[in-house]
This record gives structure tokens, sequence and C-alpha cells, in this order.
């Protein structure tokens, strides 16, 4: 963060695969104890657990920083930067606080288009005719060995080989839908900020995710079923 002052004139900004925004990032797996503290207190704002605990009050904070020192920006690229998107648009648990993410009618009011793709997409969808059906799931990807199959398989090698197989189905099962996952909470994170913008009728944003497919269209809509 020590080039902000740098970027004032800024209009178009990549920040693909950037990591977790953090005041201290080396400090995550860093803890202190003091006499005043009844426990052990995170040195950093974040930690390891911040992610599954839907705690990202450090990295909106790291975006208001950076939305204040870019406030010329109109083009944003935040490719490959799932975990931390919900940053965007964050708020406390305090219904009644406002985002303390970037000012997006203020310092980035002027951002038009904000880059939200994973970086790939899943080969299932990559064509019509191998469209994803939700119906499958991990379970799916172990499918038992009949008694036939097994008498075919004579060597150890073989049998070594079919297992591989069956995990490889399953990771691949599993990458598929946490990538339709993240392709829906990115949509919720482009409507909060939609929204935002509108309640005092800002520029309309367009968001970018990498793809233009009917059929992943169709996919996601199923998914969400």
């Amino acid at each position: 963060m020590s080039c902000l002052p740098h970027l004032a004139t800024l209009t178009h900004l990549s920040l693909a695969y950037w990591p977790w925004p953090s005041q201290k990032p080396k400090a995550k797996t860093t803890s202190v104890v003091s006499k005043n503290s009844p426990g052990i207190v995170d040195y950093g704002a974040s930690n390891y657990y911040s992610i599954s605990d839907g705690d990202f009050s450090d990295a909106a904070t790291m975006l208001r920083r950076l939305s204040k020192a870019t406030y010329c920006l109109k083009w944003l690229d935040l490719e490959g930067c799932s975990e931390w998107l919900p940053a965007l648009a964050w708020k406390s648990d305090d219904a009644d606080q406002a985002s303390t993410g970037p000012q997006w009618n203020g310092a980035w009011r002027q951002i038009e288009t904000i880059i939200v793709s994973q970086g790939w997409v899943p080969s299932a969808l990559m064509e019509p005719r191998a469209m994803w059906n939700p119906a499958h799931s991990k379970a799916d990807a172990m499918l038992p060995i009949g008694p036939n199959q097994r008498e075919m398989m004579r060597s150890e090698a073989e049998k070594n080989s079919v297992v591989r197989k069956e995990e490889d189905r399953l990771q691949y099962r599993v990458n598929l839908m946490t990538w339709v996952e993240r392709e829906q909470k990115a949509r919720q994170i482009a409507a909060a900020i939609s929204k935002i913008r509108a309640e005092v009728g800002g520029l309309r944003v367009e968001f970018e995710q990498g793809w233009r497919a009917w059929w992943i269209e169709d996919a996601l809509k199923q998914r969400k079923r």
C-alpha cells in the first residue's frame, strides 16, 4: 500500500489474483497475550479463519483505503479474487452500520466496469452437449464396482488405476460445484454494489464474469433451485 499516493490519476487497474487484502498480511498466524486481555488475541486484523467465519472487515478496510487513493478509476480487474469479493460490499454485524468497504458513491463513483471472472471455466460447461446436471453430487462420483468388473481386474496396477480415476472424478465434481457456488456469490456481490449505486442514482456498473454462454446461464439457474 506504500504506492497509494502515486495512483491518484489511474483510470484502469488490474488486481487479478491479488491475495487477501490485509493490513498485516504477515501476521495471519501470529497471536499475542496481554495482561490486560482475558485470552489470546490475533496480532493481525485477520487470520486464516476469516474466510470460514465470514469476516471481511480487514479486507474491506484495505479496499476502502485503496478506493480513496484511486478516485479516478473507471475500470477494475478482479479476476481470480473470488475468495475476498464479499469485501467489496461488506457490512458489519450491526445492520445500521454502512459498508466499510470501497466508497461506491464516493471515490469509486466513476467505475463502470468490474471483471469478476474466476479465470477458468469447467470443461463440462465448455459446450452445450456437456451441460452440467445439478442432480449429480459427490456421491455420484464414487459408483460401486460390480462383481463382473472385479473379476476383470486381475492385477494390482489395474485396481490402482480405477481408484485414481474415481478419485479424479470426485475431485472434478467438487471443483465444478465450487465454481458454480463462486459464480453465484459474484452475482450477489454485483447486485449489492448495483443497489448501493442505485440508491443515489449513480452510474450503472457492468460486471464481466469471463463467459457468455446460454448453457452456463442455465446451469447456474438450475443449481440455484
